[in-house]
């Protein structure tokens, strides 16, 4: 189960299998290409919002 807090209170989600090679790609590889092409900045805006997203992405599928 994963287990998402929203200040003191936690609540369960949904029973989800990731591969954790997958999450961390998931993760990591938006900061590579920021690396590699430069098109924008590695700022942090983007390093707050990136895991959100992530999170977000992984819990609509």
């Amino acid at each position: 189960m994963v287990k998402i807090l929203s200040g003191d209170v936690g609540r369960i989600v949904a029973p989800i299998i990731l591969d954790p090679d997958l999450a961390m790609d998931i993760l990591y590889e938006p900061i590579y290409y920021r690396l590699w092409v430069r098109h924008l900045p590695l700022d942090e805006a983007f390093v707050t919002a990136l895991p959100q997203q992530a999170i977000v992405s992984i819990l609509n599928t």
